[in-house]
């Protein structure tokens, strides 16, 4: 392993240290509660997230993989839920789960994962939000092995939603 390679290892893990804080911070700070939907990380998201959030604060986080998880588990009308996941359908799906639970923050984090080549995955996700109900979605293109990708989502999730509380901090008034 060269020296570079060490200190960008380095670097990148002090940099998600540094971003779980934040967010564990902005979150005791604020008291807001959210809710997670993903497909694409396997429950990592919920994980990530129960581990830096105030139980009392941490609603629920669903891990969908069909249409009938997302009519069941989440209630969401079949007429809503497309065959694959889209930029459009994470953004909705973000805003129809912070209404039914009144979460002032939620997260979906949907994806495809491509056919691996050579052990290397190309993966579109779709990261819906509703923050303060402010509706915003990211759509990234991740490569690598599946441990990466799904390291690669839950970090991308967590940035934007720093940025969020950067840009609607404070709760629009009903």
């Amino acid at each position: 392993m060269s020296l570079f390679q060490n200190e960008l290892d380095v670097a990148s893990i002090d940099l998600n240290q540094r971003l779980k804080a934040d967010i564990q911070h902005y979150f005791n700070a604020t008291g807001y509660t959210v809710v997670s939907t993903e497909t694409i990380s396997k429950g990592l998201l919920g994980l990530s997230l129960s581990n830096l959030i105030p139980k009392e604060q941490y609603i629920a986080n669903i891990v969908c993989h069909s249409a009938r998880s997302f009519k069941d588990a989440c209630g969401l009308p079949v007429k809503l839920i497309p065959l694959l996941p889209t930029a459009d359908f994470a953004q909705e799906l973000a805003g129809f789960m912070a209404e039914k639970t009144a979460a002032d923050v939620s997260v979906a984090l949907l994806g495809i994962n491509g056919i691996p080549k050579n052990d290397v995955l190309i993966s579109r996700v779709f990261i819906g939000y509703s923050f303060n109900k402010n509706k915003s979605v990211k759509v990234l293109e991740l490569s690598g092995s599946l441990k990466v990708v799904l390291e690669q989502s839950v970090v991308a999730t967590l940035g934007f939603l720093q940025t969020l509380f950067l840009k609607y901090g404070k709760k629009i008034a009903d």
